[in-house]
C-alpha cells in the first residue's frame, strides 16, 4: 500500500533537544523543558508563519524567551497555562531552529514540595503548531 502524496506540503515543526518525554493531562499532550530546548521548524518553502502554543510552569512565574536566527522574538513572564501567538516569523526554504529558554532557571516539583519527581523542569508546551501569517 503506498501512502498518497499530500495537495500541499506545508511547515511543520518537530522537538529537538532539551525536552523530557511526552506526557497527557487534562489540557491535553506536553512536554516539560529543562532550562533550554530547541524546536525545528522545516519548510518546503520560503513563507511566513504564526508560531501558536502554550505554556505553563510549576512554582511561581517565570521569564519565558524564545529565539529565532539569533534574535529573541519572544519573552514574557509566564505562570498558569496560557496560549501565545508569536510573529509572523519568515521561514527560509528548508530546516531551523527556535530555541526556547528558561533564563530564571529550572525547578523540580519535589523542591517545590508538590510531589516527589526530582526532574528539574523549565515550562511545559503544549499544542505548538505553525499557521499562515494572517491567520485569526
Amino acid at each position: 500500500y503506498r501512502v498518497p502524496a499530500p495537495p500541499a506540503r506545508v511547515p511543520f515543526i518537530s522537538i529537538g533537544t532539551g525536552w523530557e518525554p511526552l506526557e497527557t493531562g487534562p489540557n491535553g499532550a506536553f512536554r516539560w523543558m529543562r532550562d533550554e530546548a530547541t524546536l525545528t521548524l522545516e519548510a518546503p518553502s520560503p513563507r511566513d508563519v504564526i508560531l501558536q502554543f502554550s505554556a505553563t510552569t510549576i512554582g511561581p512565574e517565570r521569564q519565558l524567551s524564545i529565539l529565532y536566527a539569533g534574535q529573541e522574538i519572544f519573552s514574557e513572564r509566564v505562570g498558569a497555562l496560557r496560549d501565545f501567538r508569536v510573529g509572523p516569523l519568515t521561514l527560509p526554504s528548508g530546516e531551523s531552529t527556535l530555541s526556547v529558554r528558561s533564563p530564571g532557571g529550572t525547578v523540580s516539583p519535589l523542591e517545590l514540595g508538590i510531589g516527589d519527581d526530582p526532574r528539574r523542569l523549565g515550562f511545559a508546551l503544549l499544542r505548538v503548531r505553525l499557521v499562515p501569517a494572517g491567520t485569526p
